[in-house]
C-alpha cells in the first residue's frame, strides 16, 4: 500500500513538474514574442523620426521615447566627449554603429573645412557610401585615390560585374559612378552593416586621400 501511494506521489510530482515547464516555457514564448514585436515597433519608429528604446526589468516592459532631433543633438555631444577620450577609429565606428540605428546620414568632416568629408547614408540601416564630386566642393581631384582605396579594400567597379553574381563579390562588395548633372558626380560604394570595413575605409580616406586628421574631425549625425 505504502509503494503505491509513492508511485502516485512520484507521477503527481512529475506530471506537476511537466505542467510548471510547460507554463514557464509559454511565459517565456510570449514574453519574447511581445519583445520582438516592441523591437520592429521601435525600428519603424525611429524611421519616422522618433527614437524608441525597449527595456525589460522587474518584469515590465518600458519603452522611452525621444524626438528624433534632440536625440541626435545629445548623441554628437556624447561623439564630441568622447573624441577626447578614445582613439579616433573606435569613435569612428561608434559614430557608424549609432548612425545605422534608425538616423538618416552621418559625415565625418574637417574642422576648418566642410568640403573635405565622408559621408553615409543609413536609412536603411545600412552603409551607403556617397562621395559627391564638384568644381565647388573640390572632391574631383580625389576620384581616383579613393577609388584606389576602394580597389585595396576588395572593392569592385560595379561595371565589370555580372549583375547575377554581385552579391558573391566578396560580400557584394562593389563601386560605381553615377553622374548627376554635368557639375556633379557620385562615388557611390556599399558597405552594408560592416562596421569594420567601413571604419577602416573612413579612417584611411579622411587621413590618407584627404589629408584630414582623424582626431581632428566633426561628425555630423541627422
Amino acid at each position: 500500500m505504502a509503494e503505491k501511494e509513492n508511485g502516485s506521489k512520484k507521477n503527481y510530482l512529475k506530471v506537476t513538474k511537466q505542467v510548471l515547464l510547460g507554463i514557464l516555457i509559454g511565459l517565456i514564448a510570449k514574453g519574447y514574442t511581445l519583445y520582438l514585436k516592441a523591437r520592429a515597433w521601435s525600428q519603424e519608429q525611429n524611421f519616422k523620426g522618433k527614437h524608441v528604446s525597449i527595456s525589460f526589468g522587474g518584469g515590465t516592459l518600458k519603452a522611452t521615447i525621444t524626438d528624433h532631433r534632440d536625440y541626435t543633438e545629445a548623441l554628437e555631444k556624447q561623439i564630441k566627449a568622447l573624441q577626447k577620450t578614445h582613439k579616433s577609429r573606435e569613435v569612428i565606428k561608434y559614430a557608424l554603429k549609432q548612425a545605422i540605428d534608425g538616423c538618416n546620414f552621418v559625415t565625418f568632416e574637417a574642422k576648418d573645412n566642410e568640403n573635405r568629408f565622408i559621408q553615409f547614408w543609413t536609412r536603411k540601416g545600412k552603409l551607403d557610401h556617397d562621395f559627391p564630386m564638384s568644381k565647388s566642393n573640390g572632391l574631383r581631384p580625389y576620384r581616383l585615390a579613393i577609388t584606389g582605396l576602394l580597389t585595396n579594400l576588395d572593392f569592385v567597379k560595379k561595371s565589370l560585374l555580372d549583375e547575377r553574381f554581385q552579391t558573391f563579390t566578396r560580400y557584394g562588395r562593389y563601386f560605381w559612378l553615377e553622374k548627376e548633372d554635368k557639375n556633379l558626380w557620385r562615388l557611390k560604394a556599399k558597405f552594408d552593416k560592416n562596421l569594420d570595413l567601413c571604419t577602416k575605409y573612413t579612417y584611411f580616406a579622411l587621413k590618407n586621400v584627404l589629408k584630414v586628421n582623424p582626431k581632428k574631425i566633426v561628425i555630423k549625425i541627422g
